[in-house]
Protein backbone atom coordinates (compact mmCIF):
# COMPACT_ATOMS: atom_id res chain seq x y z
CA UNK A 1 0.00 0.00 0.00
CA UNK A 2 1.26 3.80 -0.58
CA UNK A 3 0.01 7.06 0.57
CA UNK A 4 -0.42 9.39 -2.45
CA UNK A 5 0.17 12.84 -0.89
CA UNK A 6 -1.49 15.19 -3.48
CA UNK A 7 -1.78 19.22 -3.01
CA UNK A 8 -3.64 22.18 -5.12
CA UNK A 9 -3.15 26.11 -5.02
CA UNK A 10 -6.44 26.60 -6.27
CA UNK A 11 -8.83 23.97 -4.35
CA UNK A 12 -10.19 22.52 -7.40
CA UNK A 13 -7.41 21.36 -9.47
CA UNK A 14 -5.31 18.68 -7.20
CA UNK A 15 -1.91 17.09 -8.54
CA UNK A 16 0.46 14.07 -6.96
CA UNK A 17 3.17 14.81 -5.37
CA UNK A 18 5.87 12.45 -6.84
CA UNK A 19 8.95 10.86 -4.61
CA UNK A 20 12.10 9.97 -5.94
CA UNK A 21 11.92 6.29 -5.01
CA UNK A 22 8.34 5.24 -4.34
CA UNK A 23 5.86 4.02 -6.14
CA UNK A 24 3.14 6.49 -7.34
CA UNK A 25 2.50 7.18 -11.13
CA UNK A 26 1.83 3.56 -12.46
CA UNK A 27 3.73 4.54 -15.43
CA UNK A 28 7.06 4.83 -13.90
CA UNK A 29 9.36 1.75 -13.25
CA UNK A 30 10.03 1.24 -10.12
CA UNK A 31 14.08 2.55 -9.66
CA UNK A 32 16.82 0.87 -8.21
CA UNK A 33 18.37 2.52 -4.88
CA UNK A 34 20.30 -0.09 -3.47
CA UNK A 35 22.92 0.32 -1.13
CA UNK A 36 21.20 3.87 -1.11
CA UNK A 37 18.23 4.26 1.85
CA UNK A 38 15.53 6.51 0.57
CA UNK A 39 14.45 7.44 4.58
CA UNK A 40 11.58 9.58 3.38
CA UNK A 41 10.10 7.27 0.83
CA UNK A 42 10.83 4.18 3.26
CA UNK A 43 8.91 5.87 6.40
CA UNK A 44 5.95 6.54 3.67
CA UNK A 45 5.84 2.71 3.48
CA UNK A 46 5.42 2.65 6.79
CA UNK A 47 2.90 5.18 7.12
CA UNK A 48 0.47 3.71 4.89
CA UNK A 49 0.08 0.60 7.72
CA UNK A 50 -1.26 3.02 9.91
CA UNK A 51 -2.78 6.49 10.51
CA UNK A 52 -1.05 9.71 11.06
CA UNK A 53 -1.82 9.49 14.79
CA UNK A 54 1.18 6.92 14.65
CA UNK A 55 3.30 9.09 12.28
CA UNK A 56 2.78 12.48 13.47
CA UNK A 57 6.49 13.08 11.30
CA UNK A 58 3.88 12.96 8.69
CA UNK A 59 1.71 16.03 9.81
CA UNK A 60 4.72 18.00 9.60
CA UNK A 61 5.90 16.78 6.39
CA UNK A 62 2.17 18.14 5.30
CA UNK A 63 2.70 21.43 7.00
CA UNK A 64 6.32 21.68 5.44
CA UNK A 65 4.98 21.32 2.28
CA UNK A 66 2.17 24.02 2.81
CA UNK A 67 5.01 26.69 3.76
CA UNK A 68 7.41 25.28 0.88
CA UNK A 69 10.22 24.22 2.61
CA UNK A 70 13.30 24.27 0.37
CA UNK A 71 14.40 21.48 2.85
CA UNK A 72 12.04 19.18 2.41
CA UNK A 73 10.89 19.81 -1.22
CA UNK A 74 14.85 18.62 -2.30
CA UNK A 75 13.53 15.09 -0.91
CA UNK A 76 11.41 14.99 -3.27
CA UNK A 77 10.94 14.80 -7.80
CA UNK A 78 10.22 18.10 -8.18
CA UNK A 79 11.19 17.74 -11.82
CA UNK A 80 7.33 15.62 -11.84
CA UNK A 81 5.96 17.38 -9.46
CA UNK A 82 3.48 20.31 -9.73
CA UNK A 83 4.64 23.41 -7.26
CA UNK A 84 5.50 26.79 -7.72
CA UNK A 85 7.75 27.70 -5.03
CA UNK A 86 6.53 31.74 -5.27
CA UNK A 87 2.67 30.15 -4.29
CA UNK A 88 2.80 27.05 -2.13
CA UNK A 89 -0.11 25.26 -2.23
CA UNK A 90 -3.32 25.78 -0.26
CA UNK A 91 -4.33 22.45 0.39
CA UNK A 92 -2.64 18.86 0.51
CA UNK A 93 -5.00 15.84 1.09
CA UNK A 94 -4.04 11.94 1.20
CA UNK A 95 -5.42 9.13 -0.60
CA UNK A 96 -4.18 4.89 -0.11
CA UNK A 97 -4.01 2.68 -2.90
CA UNK A 98 -2.95 -0.72 -3.01
CA UNK A 99 -0.08 -1.21 -5.66
CA UNK A 100 0.96 -4.45 -7.36
CA UNK A 101 3.22 -5.03 -10.54
CA UNK A 102 1.30 -5.21 -13.59
CA UNK A 103 0.96 -7.99 -16.39
CA UNK A 104 4.12 -8.18 -18.29
CA UNK A 105 2.06 -7.14 -21.57
CA UNK A 106 0.97 -4.33 -19.84
CA UNK A 107 2.32 -0.60 -20.83
CA UNK A 108 2.04 0.11 -16.81
CA UNK A 109 4.77 -0.78 -14.12
CA UNK A 110 1.88 -0.54 -11.94
CA UNK A 111 -1.93 -1.40 -11.14
CA UNK A 112 -3.48 0.25 -8.08
CA UNK A 113 -6.38 0.05 -6.38
CA UNK A 114 -8.19 2.86 -3.98
CA UNK A 115 -8.47 1.80 -0.66
CA UNK A 116 -9.69 5.16 1.22
CA UNK A 117 -8.49 8.35 2.89
CA UNK A 118 -6.01 7.81 5.60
Amino acid sequence: MQVIIEITSDGSQWSPVHFLYKPGDVTTAPRWAAPHQPRLDWQMWFAALSTYHHNPWFVHLCVKLLQGSPAVLRLLDMSRTTYDAKSPPIAIRAHLYAYDFSAINSTDWWTRSYMCVP
